[in-house]
């Protein structure tokens, strides 16, 4: 016998039932011997396969009502995501920063509240360091500005990986010496040119996805409460709400709107600096070059070991400014290039640009911002001492330029670099308790907007008779599920991956001449051992199995929603919440909208409210957590 192909399941299934007595249920799933227009609800699973089972009795695909549904429910939030943070290095990684947001909301809400917390550590020690630098004014004039816009950089530099490096003496002389702040004045002021700021095209996107979702909630609860197909609508477009708050968040948080920005903003060629050398003229006095500056570089890995103040160059003689267009340390970072694991990237996600890669960088960018930090305030407490870089008293009738000159190791010394290395990663040990409680932070926030939007679909999807997890709620459970296990995994991928970089950089510490790039035991190489080697697995596994789960969760989530505005649900298994119930299930065949609606609207309505309330609460979370002071705006 033919499958008989009919626009409503549920109708036809009535219809093909008619009047028999077979199978009947009430509302709690108790068989009747009898139908009762008050206390029958349905047939049991059993019932509903003999009559209208899938050999039998199937939905047919109605475009008008799947364009209706799809254009309504669905394509507001597919064009929002346009507005998601990209920014990265090439189409297909901006292709997977959209998996990855998509599949796992955890992971880029994550990314956003270390972001801001970040953010928020930066600004208070700053404005510390600006309170501080008041008193000195006379000595250094222009330090607090220096301040602001190294603040500027350290809150704007995220979403890439970075390095301080003392190399050739550069970091201390970028710090201390008068004549940079053309440099750091520069370097903010192009960072403030390509931060993505509001537009157009955003508000529009976003106000058309929610007055979308308002509108359709309105017309489903005036018009349409009780319609069960309405309902589970409703619960589905639940699972996209969080896109509102996560990119109103990144758009305060502030991103650069383009990839290569910082990196440009540091290395322009018109833009130099200098830095003191090891050397004096033949009048005794500091010896300074002109040069593009190494000392804040946008690049991930190790930085070169041992602590040296200071490149052997050739100034010439005769003359204070020297133009030396040379390289510092390219070798070194050659050598410090690590092998891969069977073809695999060990480093991470840390040396991805992109804001949504922020989840890999909180130990990195706190190591490299610490460093940052305490150089200037080691020059503070130098400037406070009354003593110049010559350690020397301070000569308060010359202008701040000889008092702030010296050679290489005379500035390292004002700055505190004298005895301090400059590392890359962290030791465990040395960890901020602050660093982990912003990771703790976030990690609740994430779990809470994650949860927070796929609670509520599920909440409806599940109460709405027949009560039980069916292949809706089922659904759901499955994208939160895998979500959450990709934010997990990836997120400990990161964290092996800083304990594989961290015995490298412990290897190159202390033989600062071996070369990293060959796993052999060739002489002058370093081999792995099996620990290591274990921890490279562990980095790219969890790494590659977070991904994979993210990018499939993604698709399921379109194919999920896709299939509820095409009947694929309506099915006895699905409809009769078999997933949870078995052949104890039965499915609502009885009950009109208005009966659906005194029993069920509390659930429906209160699903709403919860997203909304979530979603509201995440977005007073992120503005709060990023709104400018004063200071900010000088």
């Amino acid at each position: 016998m033919p499958t008989t192909q009919v626009p409503d399941w549920k109708a036809g299934c009535r219809a093909v039932y008619g009047n028999r007595t077979e199978g009947l249920v009430d509302a709690f799933g108790n068989p009747m011997s009898s139908f009762d227009k008050i206390t029958t609800w349905g047939i049991n699973l059993e019932t509903c396969y003999k009559y209208c089972g899938p050999d039998k009795l199937q939905q047919s695909f109605d475009f008008s009502t799947f364009s209706t549904s799809f254009t309504n429910w669905l394509l507001p939030w597919l064009a929002l995501t346009a507005q998601l943070p990209y920014e990265t290095s090439g189409p297909w990684s901006n292709f997977m920063s959209l998996l990855l947001a998509l599949g796992s909301p955890a992971l880029i809400t994550y990314s956003l509240s270390l972001t801001i917390l970040n953010r928020f550590w930066i600004r208070q020690r700053f404005e510390t360091l600006r309170s501080e630098s008041c008193d000195v004014d006379a000595r250094h004039p222009q330090f607090g500005e220096r301040i602001r816009s190294a603040q500027y950089l350290l809150q704007e530099a995220q979403q890439v990986p970075m390095r301080a490096s003392q190399e050739g003496g550069w970091l201390s002389s970028l710090i201390v010496l008068n004549n940079n702040h053309r440099w750091w004045s520069s370097v903010k002021k192009d960072l403030h040119n390509t931060r993505r700021g509001v537009t157009f095209s955003l508000v529009a996107q976003v106000g058309v996805a929610v007055i979308a979702w308002f509108f359709t909630i309105i017309a489903a609860f005036v018009g349409s409460l009780g319609d069960i197909g309405m309902a589970l609508q409703t619960s589905a477009g639940s699972l996209w709400l969080w896109m509102v708050p996560v990119i109103c968040g990144w758009i305060a948080v502030g991103t650069q709107y383009r990839a290569g920005s910082i990196n440009e903003a540091l290395s322009d060629d018109h833009n130099l600096a200098l830095r003191a050398l090891t050397d004096k003229d033949s009048n005794g006095n500091p010896i300074v070059a002109i040069e593009r500056q190494r000392a804040i570089l946008s690049r991930s890995g190790l930085t070169p070991q041992p602590h040296r103040v200071a490149t052997v160059c050739n100034p010439g003689q005769g003359a204070s400014y020297i133009g030396v267009p040379g390289r510092i340390g390219t070798n070194e970072y050659t050598r410090l290039e690590v092998p891969n694991w069977f073809g695999f990237d060990v480093a991470g996600d840390e040396r991805q640009e992109g804001p949504l890669y922020n989840y890999a960088r909180p130990l990195t960018w706190w190591q490299f911002a610490s460093a940052i930090e305490k150089a200037f305030d080691a020059t503070l407490s130098s400037l406070h001492s009354g003593r110049n870089c010559q350690d020397q008293p301070w000569d308060e009738h010359q202008l701040p330029e000889p008092n702030l000159s010296g050679t290489a190791t005379q500035v390292a010394k004002f700055s505190g670099f004298d005895t301090r290395p400059v590392l890359a990663y962290p030791e465990w040990a040395r960890i901020s308790a602050k660093v982990c409680h912003r990771i703790l932070v976030a990690s609740l926030v994430a779990m809470w907007v994650q949860w927070g939007t796929t609670g509520p679909a599920i909440f409806v999807a599940y109460l709405t008779p027949t009560k039980g997890l069916s292949c809706r709620s089922g659904s759901y459970v499955i994208y939160g599920v895998l979500s959450t296990i990709s934010w997990i995994l990836l997120t400990a991928s990161s964290l092996f991956s800083h304990a594989v970089m961290l015995r490298y950089q412990r290897v190159h510490t202390l033989r600062p001449n071996l070369d990293l790039r060959d796993n052999s035991s060739r002489p002058g190489f370093y081999r792995r051992t099996l620990g290591h080697a274990f921890l490279c697995a562990a980095a790219v596994i969890a790494r590659g199995t977070g991904k994979s789960l993210a990018a499939f969760n993604a698709f399921w989530l379109l194919t999920s929603s896709i299939f509820e505005y095409i009947g694929f649900y309506e099915t006895c298994w699905c409809s009769a919440g078999a997933v949870s119930l078995g052949d104890a299930g039965w499915i609502v065949l009885f009950k009109s909208a208005d009966d659906m609606a005194d029993t069920a609207s509390k659930y429906w309505v209160g699903g709403v409210i919860m997203s909304f309330g979530v979603c509201f609460a995440a977005f007073l979370f992120f503005y709060f957590g990023c709104r400018k002071t004063t200071s900010d705006e000088e």
